[in-house]
């Protein structure tokens, strides 16, 4: 399809069911893939996927070929229809731009993976937005993206550890919403800039 492509609803299930056959379904397109599961819905992203009302694990993360992705909320402000908590285990995106909009708080599942994959994000440019956090103190987002936008609108901070170099604040400054609230970004194998 040309444009941009738009999933809207409450109970959302695209599976195949016949391993026979293999994988039949594949999203790829010039646009964007906007999913939009609902307001407060948790949502899994990579590995198994196990824990969430919306998930997509490695083979259907696999299926998307698109130049960028959003989940939740209005891609233009960061706001407005946002998701609940997000857990990324091994959520890869390629190079596409990926926007995550959250009521909750953004995070990874598992140990840190061991080198050269030390991640359990993997996309192009990237905007968080979330109320509660963007990883943790102690479990840092460990990513391997190219630039990265991101706010928190509540008491929370944004703990990300980059696998090699990482553009900060390309489109908009990496604050936090409540005073005080720690930001910490590291890389292991490039500037942070």
């Amino acid at each position: 399809q040309d444009g941009d492509i738009e999933l809207v609803a409450g109970d959302l299930v695209i599976e195949n069911n016949d391993a026979t056959r293999g994988n039949q379904i594949e999203i790829t397109g010039s646009g964007s893939l906007v999913l939009l599961p609902g307001a407060g819905t948790t949502v899994a992203l990579g590995g198994g996927a196990a824990v969430g009302a919306f998930a997509l694990d490695d083979v259907e993360l696999e299926q998307i070929d698109v130049p960028a992705v959003r989940i939740g909320g209005d891609g233009s402000t960061l706001s407005g229809d946002p998701v609940g908590a997000v857990r990324l285990d091994r959520a890869d995106f390629g190079t596409a731009a990926l926007t995550i909009i959250s009521d909750a708080d953004i995070a990874d599942v598992g140990p840190k993976p061991p080198p050269p994959d030390a991640w359990h994000l993997r996309a192009g440019a990237v905007r968080l937005a979330s109320v509660t956090g963007v990883g943790a103190t102690g479990n840092s987002l460990d990513t391997a993206i190219a630039s990265l936008d991101a706010q928190t609108s509540g008491a929370g901070g944004i703990f990300i550890d980059e696998t090699d170099d990482l553009l900060l604040g390309v489109n908009a400054p990496i604050t936090t919403g409540a005073a005080n609230e720690e930001i910490r970004v590291t890389t292991t194998g490039g500037p942070l800039t």
